[in-house]
């Protein structure tokens, strides 16, 4: 029980350890131990007993209330000297005026113990607002550290942006090459089709070659209208291929132009993207240079703060020291150098909690600042690599600027070369047609010419001829008209049967020699298509028949000059045998009537014949012609559309090995930037 009951005083929850019995014991021991005579000015007295009992026991209090578990040498910096005064002697029994000096003193002491408590109070207090302070400060620090994670969670989600962003742009370079490279096969494939029309030129030209061959051989005008014609139908054949070939290449071009617009916008909004990146990347450095700067602030903040801490405990237990009373119990009769240094040790304990949590703060703020300076690290190396693609962006361009002058100037030549190949083709043409009709009308003419100077100087001789015969006759006339008369009778009839007979055996056979030549032609000309339409190599099939064809001709022409030579021979033979009748004409019509009957007859027969063999010759001529051509332009469709067929094959396996290439190579690139970034977190 203790003596002051009315005014005990709740110890606290530090307090709470100590044994209620033997504080009980102490308290009654030190009341008994009292002396009122003692003052505290006096230098020779010791502490009680009591007093170094607390002083051997309060390292193994220390030890108990300690929850940090330091050695016991870690006291208060503040060393207490007790003043109660050692007793010399043992104690004896009181007196009551003894006693009331002791309540006296007492009383004092109760005092001086509500006094130390109003203090102890006030650095409680102190102690609970530094408590709240550095509460405070550790929130501000949680509160900084949780927005620094959360900032490097956004650069994380910013740098996979980034990354993505990167894989895009390598996405659409990896399609650009490729258009690229589809521009370059279609370009290739355009020149390809540039060196076809050219040949194609020389083929046709050949062909012009071999019309105007046929022209120069060819007399009459049905054939030179029917070449005509075939020549005009050949030349807008060819103006038609050309047209198409032209509205094709433009499409070409109009698609490539098209692309490359598409292709255009999309680096600008791609360029305008980076640059939104870039700006928001520039702003969170801003910030987290903010962030840090702050941090470094309430760094500097919370070390003064540790600094003033120890000072304002030196001052507080300096205060306590220099009071006036001699005793410093508390409401149970406790000392308080006890709680005193229960309480530092407490403090010291909780500064070495703040010392370590903040060191813990200081290790994860360089962590922080290590992981933002590898955050801006690689924002740097993804500026460069955008950098590196905007450089490839402006080569790609250029080289599809290159490109598509190229391209220009290719249609701008190709359009030239058309036109001066048609024009120079339609002069040649013209030429050709003007100098052939020059010649053939030359050649007409120079003929008719030549048969008209040869009938005139037949006429002029055979008039020569009968008019001496006439003179000579006149003269014997009168002498031997009978005789004349019957002899000449006899011998015309003869002569002109004889002529009449051998000359229509011999026009008969020729004409039997011509009908089966012509039917040789034509079964020739059969199996000739025949041929032409089972062969394997249309190039042999055609130049051999372009050769026979040739020789069809010559020697259709060499027959034909043979029958128009036999048949002006024939005309001027029975000319001459039906001149010496025009002698006799004025004596007797009816005699020289039936060979002349008889020769013409025969001669308009040869006529129709030849006219015949002639129309079946143009006939076959012209169905030759026909088919030669239909058999040309079917193997020439049959070669476009293989050669079409094996240029979209190559370019469709450039095309999967080109990409198989560049998604080899992303693949790589990818890896070693995934391994990159790997290593740097």
């Amino acid at each position: 029980m203790s003596l002051f009951g009315g005014n005990d005083v709740h110890v606290q929850e530090d307090e709470s350890e100590f044994d209620d019995e033997f504080d009980q014991q102490r308290i009654d021991e030190a009341v008994a131990n009292q002396l009122p005579d003692l003052s505290s000015d006096d230098e020779d007295f010791e502490p009680s007993q009591y007093h170094r009992g607390m002083r051997r026991n309060e390292g193994a209090s220390h030890n108990l209330t300690s929850s940090f578990g330091e050695p016991s040498t870690d006291a208060s910096p503040v060393a207490y000297h007790s003043r109660i005064p050692r007793p010399v002697s043992s104690p004896q029994r009181e007196s009551s005026a003894d006693r009331q000096a002791s309540h006296g003193e007492l009383a004092e002491l109760r005092q001086l113990y509500s006094a130390a408590q109003r203090r102890i109070q006030d650095l409680d207090h102190q102690l609970s607002y530094s408590k709240q302070e550095l509460e405070e400060t550790n929130k501000l620090k949680i509160h900084d550290q949780d927005m620094a994670t959360m900032q490097l969670r956004e650069k994380d989600e910013h740098l996979l942006a980034l990354r993505s962003q990167l894989d895009s742009s390598e996405r659409a370079s990896y399609e650009f090459s490729k258009k690229c490279d589809a521009r370059e096969t279609e370009l290739n494939h355009v020149r390809q089709q540039n060196d076809e029309m050219q040949k194609r030129i020389v083929t046709q030209e050949a062909q012009l070659q071999s019309l105007e061959n046929e022209l120069r051989i060819a007399h009459s005008d049905d054939a030179l209208t029917k070449a005509k014609y075939n020549h005009e139908r050949i030349v807008d054949e060819m103006r038609r291929q050309h047209k198409e070939l032209v509205d094709d290449l433009s499409e070409e071009i109009r698609a490539l132009k098209n692309k490359l617009i598409e292709e255009e916008e999309a680096r600008k909004q791609a360029q305008a993207h980076s640059e939104e990146v870039e700006k928001n990347r520039k702003r969170d450095m801003i910030e987290n240079g903010e962030t840090i700067n702050r941090l470094n602030t309430l760094l500097r903040q919370a070390q003064h703060h540790q600094q003033i801490m120890p000072s304002v405990v030196d001052t507080v237990a300096k205060k306590i020291d220099f009071e006036d009373s001699e005793f410093t119990f508390d409401g149970a009769c406790t000392p308080l150098d006890v709680r005193k240094t229960m309480e530092l040790n407490l403090t010291k304990n909780q500064n070495s909690d703040l010392q370590k949590r903040y060191d813990q703060l200081e290790v994860k703020f360089r962590d922080t600042r290590e992981q933002l300076q590898d955050s801006i690290s690689d924002c740097e190396l993804a500026v460069k690599e955008k950098k590196l693609l905007e450089d490839q962006l402006l080569k790609a361009r250029e080289e599809l600027a290159r490109i598509d002058t190229d391209t220009q100037k290719l249609k701008i030549s190709f359009e030239d070369e058309k036109r001066d190949a048609l024009v120079q083709l339609e002069d040649d043409l013209k030429k050709h047609y003007q100098k052939s009709l020059s010649i053939q009308s030359e050649n007409l003419r120079h003929e008719l010419n030549s048969a008209k100077e040869k009938e005139v100087n037949a006429l002029t001789r055979e008039l020569a001829e009968k008019s001496a015969e006439i003179k000579e006759l006149q003269t014997s006339l009168d002498e031997i008209k009978n005789d004349y008369v019957e002899l000449s009778r006899q011998n015309t009839n003869t002569e002109s049967d004889n002529l009449s007979k051998t000359y229509n055996a011999e026009l008969q056979a020729r004409v039997e020699r011509a009908e089966t030549a012509l039917k040789n032609i034509e079964q020739e000309n059969a199996a000739l298509l025949r041929r032409i339409q089972t062969s394997a190599q249309p190039k042999d099939g055609e130049e051999e028949l372009k050769k026979r064809h040739a020789r069809e001709k010559e020697h259709w022409g060499k027959e034909k000059r043979r029958l128009e030579s036999k048949l002006r021979h024939v005309s001027m033979h029975s000319s001459r045998s039906s001149s010496p009748t025009t002698s006799t004409r004025s004596l007797s019509t009816t005699q020289t009537s039936t060979p002349r009957g008889v020769s013409h007859e025969e001669f308009a027969k040869l006529q129709s014949q030849f006219n015949s063999v002639k129309l079946k010759y143009t006939e076959t001529l012209t169905k030759v012609k026909a088919e030669c051509n239909e058999a040309i332009q079917k193997i020439k469709d049959k070669n476009n559309e293989r050669l079409k067929r094996e240029v979209m094959a190559e370019q469709k396996r450039t095309s999967e090995k080109l990409r198989e290439y560049y998604k080899n190579i992303l693949g790589k690139i990818l890896a070693e930037k995934s391994d990159r970034i790997d290593h740097l977190l």
